[in-house]
């Protein structure tokens, strides 16, 4: 509804706005709204009406997860294409991959890679696990007799400590609030395994406090 529909109104006359009707019982008095259809509440102080859709989503909103090792450029960009990614978060400490195979996804590669495929890129370090954290898991790697390509699960000390270093003290709020309207975003680490990489503990925090579905894309 327009300013000047609501400015013509006569006074007790009844407004109809979509599914829901404004009644006014004089020039002075503060509307009453009768709702028809609860899918629609709208709000008018004075002449002013604000409408709000309360209407539920019909899908829950969805985050996703991936990795880099057993990707190559090329399946890489189809996996996040294949699920409706826009913007990619990286969440590690270190951006660089040694060796060839992965040089792709060093930082400065990955974002001409991800430019070409018009998918956004944001560095959120305050989401990545310290130095000591990191080489904490390494030391249950070595007595698991895994390495960082072979691991299926995270130490439960490291979950612990990265819960209450990271996960309790960074505010998520901003970090939902940039991402994608269009799409979904996506949390990336290295490990192609989301339950061995600390992207599942954000993703899952993100999952508790927002109410997000996660996706986890692993190579096949």
């Amino acid at each position: 509804m327009g300013r000047g529909e609501g400015a013509g109104a006569r006074a007790g006359a009844g407004i109809t706005t979509g599914s829901t009707r404004i009644v006014r019982d004089g020039p002075s008095s503060e509307p009453r709204v009768a709702v028809r259809d609860v899918d629609v509440v709208v709000i008018a102080v004075d002449f002013i009406v604000v409408i709000a859709d309360m209407r539920p989503s019909q899908a829950m909103a969805r985050i996703a997860t991936i990795g880099v090792y057993e990707y190559d450029p090329a399946t890489f960009i189809a996996a996040l294409d294949g699920a409706g990614v826009t913007k990619l978060l990286d969440i590690r400490q270190r951006r660089g991959v040694r060796g060839a195979r992965y040089a792709w996804a060093n930082a400065q590669r990955l974002q001409a890679l991800l430019a070409d495929a018009r998918i956004a890129y944001e560095y959120h370090p305050e989401l990545a696990p310290d130095t000591e954290l990191r080489h904490l898991q390494y030391g249950d790697d070595d007595a698991q007799g895994v390495g960082k390509r072979s691991r299926v699960r995270l130490a439960p000390e490291y979950v612990r400590r990265f819960t209450e270093e990271i996960l309790d003290l960074v505010p998520l709020e901003p970090v939902a609030r940039r991402l994608p309207v269009h799409g979904i975003g996506a949390l990336l680490c290295i490990e192609a395994t989301a339950q061995a990489c600390h992207r599942s503990l954000v993703a899952g925090r993100l999952a508790e406090r927002f109410g997000f579905e996660v996706v986890d894309l692993e190579p096949a």
